[in-house]
């Protein structure tokens, strides 16, 4: 659902739901499906269409966004179909020789400025490999949940940025992270990690919102201090319009296991499952046995998040602290207040260019080091002093996390300084280790990569955020 408050279209209600439709090749097509309605809900408009295509599948809704202004924005998932096809039911025995299955996700936008009368699609806005050993247990049924938006009508400084969150794959783990536009959906910031752990553990069923007062809040499925199938609901809030996030907090209750006795009632059913042999098509009837410990271990498909006039986060999750799965609620509440940074840093990664010397791995402290400097490579000087911030972070060492760095973050967001006030062309900045830690290698280890930008956090950066709000 979406709702117009403020724009063009005030009082215009949306609804919105994937579906199936046969093409004109014969073949199933995923959907999406969408009307509006004028009368407060009494009668909605015939639904807009928008289809998928034979390599990219509309997989899931994130949410409806109607931003201040009246456009209806439309977040939603795709995925390629697998590199590997599954084997069918009729060959139970081939599921155990099946290699790594590998698809790709991605996030596009439906968009409406005419209240839901026509729509157009955006090209990926953000693109997600995924991969699962199909022999791995339950590992990626852990990983439930489609994501899902907000956007901030508050009065505050970030009004009408709209956040969307997500479940990334991160190697040995999964990550909850967030990206925001304030530009209702032309560019997008880099992903932003919510959980401050890195250990590795599934995390699942991410959702969000923002109150009124600006403050962006999280809720996600956490297993950080279980083992398997158990995991317990966090929270996470921002200050700063998504840029960071605060500590990681959890309700103090009992975990909620999936495999717990209680969550074994099944229901079964008898159903009809086509084969084709030669040409023929043959019938045989299956028992399909199915439980919330197998269907659920994420804690299902969506979580809700909301607040209240007072600014309180109430949060609808499946709690499973009393033995069974089931539907309950929490409230959280945060403390601060909303504010623009007052200095903001200037990314220079154009000019200024991080180079590294002298990597290598100690095997007896399990650590990874880079003896790393700073170069201006462009014809101007450049005005520190400079910073080089972790934006993300792919290595599946196990335990693998940053050591040394100068705010303390261990994964992406993680920040070395130095403290060169400016370089002039060519200029280098002296060398610094950046160190990493780690408890092991991979049974499989894969191809390792980091990705950095460099910023100048100088005076002459505050004098100019100053400036531009002053004018705004």
């Amino acid at each position: 659902m979406g709702f117009d408050r403020t724009g063009k279209f005030a009082g215009r209600m949306y609804a919105g739901a994937s579906a199936e439709s046969v093409g004109l090749d014969g073949k199933e097509h995923s959907v999406l499906a969408i009307s509006f309605s004028t009368d407060g809900a009494r009668t909605f408009s015939q639904p807009s269409l928008i289809s998928s295509t034979a390599r990219e599948r509309i997989f899931d809704m994130v949410n409806m966004i109607v931003t201040p202004q009246g456009k209806l924005i439309l977040p939603f998932k795709t995925n390629t179909e697998p590199e590997t096809p599954y084997p069918s039911l009729w060959d139970p025995t081939e599921w155990g020789k099946m290699p790594e299955i590998k698809w790709e996700e991605s996030l596009r936008l439906a968009i409406s400025d005419d209240g839901g009368e026509s729509y157009s699609v955006s090209a990926p806005v953000l693109t997600l490999r995924e991969s699962v050993d199909p022999n791995a247990s339950f590992k990626l049924d852990k990983v439930q949940g489609v994501g899902n938006s907000a956007i901030d009508l508050s009065s505050g400084p970030f009004r009408g940025r709209m956040y969307v969150v997500f479940v990334d794959n991160a190697g040995d783990r999964h990550n909850i992270r967030v990206i925001h536009s304030s530009d209702d959906g032309k560019t997008w910031s880099k992903p932003v990690t919510v959980n401050d752990n890195t250990t590795p553990a599934e995390d699942a069923n991410p959702t969000i919102a923002v109150n009124n007062h600006g403050v962006v809040g999280l809720t996600w499925n956490d297993r950080r201090n279980h083992k398997d199938e158990c995991y317990d609901l966090y929270f996470s809030a921002s200050l700063d319009g998504g840029e960071t996030f605060l500590p990681n907090v959890t309700t103090g209750r009992k975990a909620t296991c999936s495999l717990a006795p209680g969550n074994w009632v099944p229901r079964a059913d008898i159903s009809a499952y086509p084969k084709t042999e030669e040409g023929q098509s043959v019938e045989g009837q299956g028992l399909n046995v199915l439980m919330i410990s197998t269907r659920f271990p994420g804690g299902g498909d969506t979580q809700g998040l909301d607040s209240d006039e007072g600014g309180v986060f109430h949060a609808a999750w499946i709690d499973g602290s009393s033995g069974v799965m089931q539907l309950a609620a929490t409230t959280f509440a945060v403390q601060g207040t909303v504010q623009e940074a007052s200095v903001r840093d200037r990314d220079v990664s154009t000019q200024v260019k991080l180079v590294s010397e002298q990597c290598g791995f100690d095997w007896q402290n399990h650590t990874f080091s880079c003896l790393m400097h700073l170069e201006n490579k462009s014809p101007l000087p450049v005005v520190g002093p400079f910073a080089v911030e972790l934006q993300n972070m792919r290595v599946n060492l196990n335990g693998f996390q940053v050591d040394n760095a100068d705010n303390g973050r261990q994964a992406e967001g993680a920040r070395w300084n130095f403290s060169n006030v400016e370089l002039v062309p060519q200029a280098k900045t002296e060398g610094r280790q950046f160190r990493w830690q780690f408890t092991g290698v991979p049974d499989q280890p894969e191809y390792p990569f980091m990705m950095f930008k460099v910023v100048s956090t100088g005076p002459d950066n505050g004098r100019d955020a100053a400036k531009t709000r002053a004018t705004k």
